[in-house]
């Protein structure tokens, strides 16, 4: 590769929350001949996908350490429980998660619909304790009007029925996420290439880190099963016929899994 991060300035890295950084004028740092760093742009890459910072908030007492025991491990996620909301004395925590799980009880209050509006795109309502109510369904409509979201229903037997579902849901968020880093990424090198040279993009765009990186972007998820049978399955969707797009992003994840085989021949 005709690049040398030893003898220029270090591409910005992603921030706390894997978002890729740049200058004031949206533009990524390269050396002083214009070159992008092979080094910088695998840590941009990984910065890319990091772990997504989930954050579960709501009052106190609506079960938020209840959700976060039900739910474990989610993929490709950080779950971080926040303090009680409305507490007296106490100002409410800020919320900083790329995806935020507002915990409510129903009846809704004034304190639900002021961290929905503050969450905004990034929410994710559930109605704990369904279980306990006379009629859930009702309360699920007072829920979803009051946060002005789609609310998922989550009881507090067991592992709490409708865990599974808010898992899904909570995989397929982290993975848009990532796939929108990925994506902001890849048009962000782009145009610095086309602005400098592009030997090096094209270069990162064969290593594991680029062929990661665009089978991020698509924001697809694997089939279960392991690398070759991934790559057998994302070679048949290339053979469909499907629009451009699909066919695109099944050759990306096909690339991927292909690499991951045989890395571990």
């Amino acid at each position: 590769m005709s690049t040398d991060s030893a003898h220029g300035r270090a591409l910005p890295l992603a921030d706390d929350h894997g978002r890729l950084a740049a200058d004031d004028h949206g533009r990524l740092a390269a050396d002083d001949h214009g070159r992008l760093a092979a080094d910088d742009l695998e840590r941009l890459a990984a910065g890319a996908g990091a772990a997504v910072r989930v954050e579960i908030t709501g009052r106190a007492g609506v079960g938020r350490s209840s959700i976060v025991a039900a739910l474990g491990p989610v993929e490709g996620a950080e779950l971080v429980e926040s303090a009680a909301r409305d507490r007296p004395g106490f100002p409410d925590p800020a919320l900083t998660g790329e995806i935020v799980v507002l915990v409510v009880l129903d009846p809704p209050r004034d304190v639900d619909t002021t961290a929905a509006t503050e969450a905004a795109d990034r929410l994710l309502p559930v109605l704990a304790k369904t279980d306990t109510l006379a009629d859930p369904d009702s309360a699920l409509d007072r829920v979803t009007a009051a946060v002005q979201a789609p609310c998922l229903p989550v009881s507090t037997v067991g592992a709490g029925a409708g865990v599974p579902r808010l898992r899904q849901v909570l995989e397929d968020r982290v993975r848009a996420v990532k796939a929108a880093r990925a994506t902001e990424l890849l048009a962000r090198l782009r145009t610095r290439a086309d602005h400098a040279e592009t030997g090096a993009f094209d270069d990162f765009l064969t290593t594991d880190a680029g062929v990661r990186l665009v089978a991020q972007a698509t924001g697809l998820a694997d089939p279960p099963g392991d690398a070759p049978s991934r790559a057998e399955y994302w070679r048949s969707r290339m053979n469909t016929g499907d629009a451009p797009d699909a066919l695109r992003a099944a050759l990306a994840l096909h690339r991927h899994a292909a690499r991951e085989w045989t890395r571990r021949a």
